[in-house]
C-alpha cells in the first residue's frame, strides 16, 4: 500500500509539472498519468521478479515496504467513498434530468445550428437539444455527446453563438463529459489525495484552453475575448453551478484562458518539449516503481544449513 500510494504521488506530481502552454501536450501528459496509477498493480505483477541480490548495488537500501492498512482506516477511506459516491450519483440523476426535462430542435432551429458548424441537419437533430434550466451551453456526457443550448440563445450576437457552439462541439467530439466523469471515479477513490483533485481540476481547465483554441480558429482571438468577458457581464447577476463539473460555456478562470489565447510567444515550443520529456518520465518511473516492487529479497540459508556449517570442523581428517 505505501508503494502504491508513493508511486501514485510521483506520478501526479510529475504529470503536474506539465506548464499550461503546452496546450493538449498537458492533457494527454494528465491523462497518461492517470492510465499509468491505474496500470501500476498490472505492472507489478507483469514485470518478472529478479532477487535483491541481482539489483545494482545503489538499489540495495531500497525496500518495498509491506503495510496492511488498519481496520479504523480503512473503515475511514471507506465512508469517504461511499459519501462521494452518493454526492456523485446525485449529480449524475440531475444530469438526466436536465436531459430529460430539455426539448429537441425543431426544422428552423437545427438549420440555423447547421449552418454555423456546417453539420449534417441529422446529426444535429441527435446530439443538440434546448433546455430552459441552464443559462449556458453545456455538454453531456451521453453516447453520442449531446450539447444542451439555453432557450434564449438565438437573441445572442451572432459571433457569439459561433463561439459557444464551437467550443460546445469540441468537448463532444473528444468525449470531454464522458472522460470527466472517469476521472470523478479516480477522485472518488483518491478522495484523500489532494493531488488527484488538483490534476482534476488542471484536466478540465486544460480541456477548456483547448476547446477555447477551437472556437477561435479561423477567427480574431480579440473578438472571441470580447464575447467571454460580455459573457460573463450576463451570468455575474446568476451564478450557475452544474453537476459533474460539465465542460460548458462558462466565465471560469477566465482571466487565465484569455491569458492563454494571446500566448504566442516560443515558450509554447519549449512547453511542449517539457510535456513531452514528463511523458517519457512518466512512462519511465511507473516502469521503475513496478520493477522496484516485484523484487523478490534474496533466498534466505536454512537454519539447519547454517547449524551444519557452524558445527563443522574447519580441518577434518582424511
Amino acid at each position: 500500500m505505501i508503494w502504491f500510494l508513493t508511486a501514485s504521488t510521483l506520478l501526479m506530481a510529475l504529470a503536474l509539472l506539465v506548464p499550461a502552454r503546452a496546450g493538449m501536450w498537458r492533457r494527454r501528459a494528465l491523462e497518461i498519468a492517470l492510465l499509468l496509477i491505474l496500470a501500476l498493480p498490472i505492472l507489478r505483477a507483469v514485470i518478472p521478479a529478479t532477487p535483491e541480490s541481482a539489483a545494482p548495488k545503489w538499489l540495495g537500501q531500497i525496500r518495498v515496504p509491506e503495510y496492511t492498512l488498519s481496520a479504523g482506516l480503512v473503515t475511514l477511506w471507506g465512508v469517504g467513498v461511499l459519501v462521494g459516491g452518493v454526492i456523485s450519483l446525485r449529480q449524475f440523476l440531475q444530469v438526466g434530468r436536465l436531459f430529460r426535462g430539455s426539448r429537441a430542435l425543431n426544422d428552423r432551429e437545427c438549420r440555423h445550428v447547421s449552418g454555423l458548424l456546417h453539420l449534417r441537419e441529422s446529426c444535429v437533430e441527435r446530439q443538440f437539444r434546448l433546455s430552459a434550466d441552464i443559462m449556458t451551453p453545456v455538454a453531456l456526457p451521453t453516447l453520442p455527446g449531446c450539447v444542451l443550448l439555453p432557450t434564449d440563445w438565438q437573441t445572442w450576437a451572432p459571433r457569439l453563438q459561433l463561439g459557444a457552439l464551437r467550443h460546445e462541439w469540441h468537448h463532444v467530439t473528444h468525449q470531454d463529459a464522458i472522460l470527466g466523469c472517469l476521472i470523478r471515479v479516480f477522485c472518488l477513490a483518491f478522495w484523500f489525495h489532494p493531488l488527484a483533485w488538483h490534476l482534476a481540476a488542471q484536466w478540465m481547465a486544460a480541456c477548456e484552453h483547448e476547446a477555447d483554441r477551437a472556437a477561435v480558429a479561423g477567427a480574431d482571438p480579440v473578438h472571441y475575448a470580447d464575447d467571454l468577458l460580455a459573457f460573463a457581464v450576463r451570468c455575474s447577476r446568476r451564478e450557475q453551478i452544474l453537476p459533474l463539473g460539465l465542460p460548458a460555456f462558462t466565465r471560469s478562470a477566465l482571466a487565465r484562458r484569455i491569458e492563454l489565447l494571446f500566448d504566442t510567444s516560443g515558450s509554447r515550443g519549449r512547453s511542449r518539449t517539457i510535456a513531452l520529456l514528463c511523458i517519457f518520465l512518466l512512462v519511465c518511473s511507473a516502469i521503475f516503481c513496478g520493477w522496484i516492487a516485484s523484487r523478490q529479497p534474496a533466498a534466505a540459508i536454512p537454519s539447519s544449513e547454517v547449524t551444519l556449517r557452524l558445527s563443522a570442523d574447519a580441518f577434518p581428517a582424511d
